[in-house]
């Protein structure tokens, strides 16, 4: 049998890669301009017109370099070479990189021309698949050009981050990622197994043109220090260095689809909710059990990789925080709470007056018939009537009773009519207004929806 040359192989990755999708269906490139990009679009292209799909590509333009408008109009000039559509989307124009919470989390920062604020490698990473995922629909593949040495530098990257056994499977050849919890991107990584250099050597014999972008070569970033300086000097020792990291994240993978399987049983026993943990199960186990069950569930939750000194913190303490994301230990559970969505309350004293107004509210989760009444939050020293002859009970007391977690006491809406309480949603209504339709009022925020799931799950 005669031996494939490497354009062939690298069009047969492809193409076993791109043949699951049936004729007419939409494929993207993410396009760059440099080389890897550059021969990855195009053998794309010769694939996707064998297999009659439809090939487009994406460049991001960060806005943070001075050659960022040059390196539009080489994109441009390559893809209408090829007749392939190319969508670019602009992230200093649209503030993306600006966004609160955008904080590196490999600690690599460098200022970018003079007066540009300092943006880490990992915030335009995320950028990037934020600005992918605002033109790709969830069902339809991304393909990017990482190759066996973005593979290897993962790998190290990983490993100096202390992100455990399970970092080590760094890049994936078919992952679904999520973005913010509201959009999914389905990445392709078809040439993990091809180094840099035979890319290049491709680039040459098809006599293709790229660009250089020089923030490849700042050493301050960690990535280019590991590619410049760590990869060079162990392959000074071990030639097959790169190689065999590669081959350590495909192990790695191997290893923990296993564990995912055997960990299934255990995690469908202790979680409550999608959000909510037991810890009362969660004890049941040995230590580093708990440690495994509990690292599964939080990256489910946030889609991050965090370190497992962190994760031996939240064990041990039964709450933690990172970035944005918080946990809370509440009737011998353990929440997960983004604050972000928590931060999204109801107008404070908000009069209803018309349908309009009503609809402005209901965006914000409360939801029925509202018209003529206040929403308020809690102040504190509120009183509740009851039954006729009765003492007044304090809100504070209500919500003890019915067990609703700290976090959501403050921001709970309080509907009012004439100065008075009538009702509160999910856990009371007034005596006389229980034929009204206040009583229906529901508040769907995302704290109540993962409370109410929660009683529901121990009230079965």
């Amino acid at each position: 049998m005669t031996r494939l040359s490497l354009l062939e192989e690298m069009q047969a990755s492809l193409t076993a890669c791109l043949s699951v999708y049936p004729s007419g269906s939409p494929v993207w490139v993410a396009y760059s301009g440099g080389v890897d990009s550059t021969v990855l679009l195009v053998l794309a292209a010769k694939v996707c017109a064998t297999l009659r799909l439809r090939l487009s590509a994406i460049h991001v333009h960060h806005g943070v370099a001075a050659q960022a408008d040059d390196w539009v109009q080489h994109c441009q000039q390559q893809c209408l070479s090829l007749s392939v559509p190319l969508s670019v989307q602009y992230l200093a124009r649209a503030g993306d990189l600006a966004r609160e919470g955008d904080l590196a989390r490999e600690g690599e920062s460098e200022k970018l021309q003079g007066s540009q604020p300092r943006i880490s490698e990992e915030q335009l990473r995320q950028a990037r698949y934020r600005a992918f995922s605002w033109v790709i629909a969830a069902d339809e593949p991304l393909l990017l050009a990482h190759h066996q040495q973005d593979q290897a530098e993962t790998v190290l990257l990983r490993l100096c981050r202390g992100t455990g056994v399970y970092g080590l499977q760094a890049m994936r050849a078919l992952v679904s990622r999520f973005q913010d919890h509201s959009g999914r991107l389905l990445l392709l990584r078809p040439w993990l197994q091809f180094s840099r250099a035979q890319l290049v050597e491709v680039a040459q014999q098809l006599q293709l043109t790229w660009i250089e972008d020089p923030s490849n070569h700042q050493l301050s970033w960690r990535r280019n220090f590991m590619r410049h300086q760590v990869l060079p000097l162990l392959a000074q020792q071990w030639p097959t260095a790169e190689h065999q990291l590669a081959q350590i994240a495909e192990q790695a993978q191997q290893h923990q689809n296993a564990l995912h399987w055997l960990l299934t049983p255990y995690m469908k026993s202790i979680l409550l909710t999608p959000t909510v943990l037991c810890l009362t199960q969660l004890a049941q186990l040995p230590f580093d059990v708990q440690r495994l069950v509990l690292a599964a569930w939080v990256r489910g939750l946030i889609i991050e990789l965090v370190s497992m000194p962190w994760l031996n913190t939240l064990l041990t303490q039964r709450a933690g925080q990172y970035q944005h994301y918080h946990w809370y230990c509440f009737q011998q559970c353990l929440w997960f709470v983004d604050t972000q969505i928590m931060a999204h309350q109801l107008p404070q004293d908000h009069l209803v007056q018309d349908d309009l107004a009503q609809n402005d509210l209901v965006q914000d989760y409360l939801i029925g018939s509202l018209t003529g009444l206040q929403v308020h939050y809690r102040q504190g020293g509120e009183r509740i009537p009851r039954a006729r002859n009765r003492p007044h009970h304090s809100l504070k007391n209500l919500f003890q009773e019915q067990q609703v977690p700290p976090w959501l006491r403050d921001i709970w809406p309080l509907l009012y009519q004439d100065k008075q309480l009538i009702a509160i949603p999910h856990l009371w209504v007034h005596a006389e207004y229980l034929d009204q339709p206040v009583s229906e009022v529901t508040w769907l925020h995302p704290g109540v929806v993962q409370w109410l799931e929660w009683q529901a799950v121990r009230s079965a």
